[in-house]
C-alpha cells in the first residue's frame, strides 16, 4: 500500500485543489517503510492522477476535497480518504493503524473561505466542522486553515 497525504508545512491540507505537496508512505502490513515527499508545484490539478499512479499510489489522505476531484481520483483506481487533519506522521500512522476514518467530501456547511482563511464561526479551539476539512484555529475571520 502507498499514501499520498496533501500537504501543507507538514499538516494535511486542508483544500486538495490548491495543494502542491505531498507526503508518500511506502507501507507494508501495519509499518511505514519509507517516507518521501512529492512536489506537484506546476502541474494541473487534472493531471494529478497520473501522477500519483506513475507513483504506485493506492490511497490518497486530504483535508477537503470536491465531488469532481474526489471522482477523478478513485476513477483511477485510487482511494480517497477526506476530512482528515492534523499532523501528516500522526495521521500516516493512525490510517495505517486502522484507526482513522473518512470524514465528509466536500463542503458541507454555509460559512465560507476565502484568501484571508476561515470564516466560520465556531469557538476557538481545534475545531473540524466539516467545510472541506477546515480545522480553524480562532473564530470568524481569525481562523486558519491547516494544522494548529
Amino acid at each position: 500500500m502507498k499514501l499520498a497525504i496533501a500537504t501543507d508545512n507538514g499538516c494535511v491540507s486542508a483544500h486538495f485543489g490548491q495543494c502542491r505537496d505531498w507526503t508518500l508512505y511506502s507501507v507494508k502490513g501495519t509499518e511505514i517503510e519509507k517516507k518521501e515527499p512529492l512536489r506537484t508545484q506546476n502541474m494541473h490539478e487534472g493531471d494529478l492522477p497520473a501522477i500519483l499512479i506513475s507513483h504506485g499510489v493506492t490511497h490518497v489522505i486530504c483535508g477537503g476535497i470536491g465531488h469532481g476531484a474526489s471522482s477523478r481520483i478513485e476513477a483511477a483506481g485510487i482511494m480517497v480518504v477526506p476530512g482528515a487533519s492534523g499532523m501528516v506522521d500522526e495521521i500516516a500512522d493512525l490510517f495505517v493503524s486502522g484507526r482513522m476514518s473518512p470524514g465528509p467530501v466536500g463542503c458541507t456547511g454555509g460559512d465560507s473561505h476565502d484568501e484571508d482563511g476561515c470564516q466560520c464561526s465556531n469557538p476557538p479551539g481545534r475545531v473540524q466542522h466539516g467545510h472541506e476539512g477546515c480545522c480553524c484555529s480562532g473564530n470568524g475571520s481569525q481562523g486558519r486553515h491547516g494544522c494548529m
